[in-house]
C-alpha cells in the first residue's frame, strides 16, 4: 500500500540570491506521485552559497544507523526514515550533525526520468565502468543518458565495488550534471518555462517566489557555478570525508 502525504515542514526562509543556505534533497524509491511516502535511498545535503556561486554537495550513505528524529528516537537506516516522511528524514540528519535545514526538495523515480528528458538528456561523469541489470553500459568518464538511463545510474549499486559508497557519489555526479545541462548557454533563457516542471517533479517547500528569483538572476548574471562533492563514510563511530 502506498501513504501520500504532505510534508508540514515550514521553511527557514533567507534571502537566497545573497545568504547560504542548506537544503536536503531526497531521492525515494517508488514511481508514481511524488508525495508518496517510501524509502529515502538518496539523502544529500546542498550547500549553496549564492554570493560565491559555490555549491557543495555532501551525501549520507542510506544504510547508515541513527536515531531517527522520529518514533521516540528509535535506532534504524537512515533509509527507513523516509518511511515516515521527509520530516523525520531532515530531522535525523539536523539532530546528528547540528545543524539546521532552511528547505528540502523531494524526488522520486518519475520525477527524475521526466526531469532529465525535460532537458533533453545530460552529460554524467562515471568513475565507474559498469554495466547496470537492464544492461545499459557506463563507461568510465562522460556518458550521455536520457531519462531512463539516468535512473538506472542512480540506482546502481550492486554493480559497484564499494556498493552504496559509490552509489552516493554517482548521485552527486548526476545532480551535478542537471544543473551543468539547466544552466547551460542552450538552456539557461528556458528556465522560466521549466518552472511547472519543477513543481510537477519536485516536492519541496521552496516557494515559487524564491525559485523565480534564483532563476531570475542566474539569466542576468550567468556566472558559472563552482560545485564540490564529499562524501561521508562512518566507521568505528568516525566521520571520514572523501572528496
Amino acid at each position: 500500500y502506498s501513504v501520500k502525504v504532505g510534508s508540514s515542514v515550514q521553511p527557514k526562509s533567507v534571502d537566497v540570491l545573497n545568504e547560504p543556505f542548506l537544503v536536503y534533497l531526497s531521492g525515494i524509491d517508488v514511481f508514481g506521485d511524488v508525495v508518496t511516502r517510501s524509502r529515502s535511498d538518496m539523502n544529500l545535503i546542498v550547500a549553496v552559497n549564492p554570493s560565491k556561486n559555490d555549491v557543495l554537495i555532501v551525501t549520507i550513505p542510506r544504510d547508515t544507523y541513527l536515531n531517527l528524529g522520529c518514533e521516540n528516537n528509535s535506532f534504524d537506516k537512515l533509509t527507513h526514515a523516509g518511511l515516515y516522511g521527509v520530516d523525520c528524514s531532515m530531522k535525523t540528519l539536523e539532530d546528528y550533525f547540528g545543524l539546521e535545514f532552511n528547505y528540502y526538495a523531494r524526488i522520486n523515480f518519475t520525477g527524475l526520468v521526466n526531469l532529465v528528458d525535460a532537458v533533453g538528456g545530460v552529460d554524467v561523469y562515471s568513475p565507474n565502468e559498469f554495466i547496470t541489470e537492464k544492461g545499459t553500459e557506463f563507461v568510465e568518464g562522460k556518458n550521455h543518458i536520457n531519462g531512463q538511463e539516468a535512473l538506472e545510474f542512480a540506482r546502481a549499486r550492486n554493480q559497484l565495488e564499494r556498493g552504496d559508497i559509490d552509489r552516493g557519489l554517482n548521485h552527486q555526479y548526476l545532480l551535478e550534471a542537471i544543473m551543468d545541462k539547466m544552466l547551460s548557454e542552450n538552456n539557461v533563457y528556458s528556465l522560466p518555462q521549466h518552472l511547472p516542471l519543477l513543481r510537477n517533479v519536485l516536492d519541496t517547500n521552496l516557494s515559487d517566489q524564491d525559485i523565480s528569483k534564483i532563476i531570475s538572476n542566474q539569466i542576468s548574471n550567468r556566472k558559472e557555478w563552482k560545485v564540490n562533492n564529499l562524501n561521508l563514510n562512518f566507521n568505528d563511530n568516525e566521520i571520514t570525508g572523501v572528496v
